[in-house]
């Protein structure tokens, strides 16, 4: 396997990736859909799998060091290189799957209330208040 140095540069990365800078890891698995214990565990489902190599790719580019992302991630730092280089192919061939996923992160930002968008509930409650007062 040749070397890539795309993964030794994080902002050759931040330009692959064009997300937000502002992310943690509790909001990147609010994106994902799935929980941090999932991102964390050994699962090997597809969906959930190619979310974690995001995951991981997004880490880097925001600079912490390979060995930091395996600690995190419960993974070896050689499986982190592994992500960046997966991540970094599938964006270059334009991979549908990947790109709604990155268009996912990227639109995480900037709006107003993220949690209160997720839980049902509070949509409910708005839309109850909405039409009380329009009666």
């Amino acid at each position: 396997m040749k070397y890539n140095p795309i993964i030794t540069n994080p902002k050759k990365l931040r330009q692959v990736l064009n997300a937000p800078k502002d992310l943690n890891i509790e909001d990147l698995a609010t994106i994902s859909g799935y929980s941090l214990d999932d991102i964390f565990s050994k699962n090997r489902v597809a969906d959930l799998a190619e979310w974690r190599q995001v995951i991981q790719t997004y880490l880097r580019s925001q600079e912490f060091t390979l060995l930091e992302i395996g600690n995190l991630t419960n993974r070896h730092h050689s499986t982190v290189i592994h992500s960046c280089n997966n991540i970094c192919d599938l964006a270059k061939m334009h991979d549908k799957k990947l790109n709604r996923k990155l268009d996912k992160l990227r639109n995480a930002i900037g709006k107003p209330a993220f949690e209160s968008l997720l839980i049902p509930q509070a949509l409910t409650l708005m839309q109850n208040e909405f039409n009380r007062r329009l009666n």
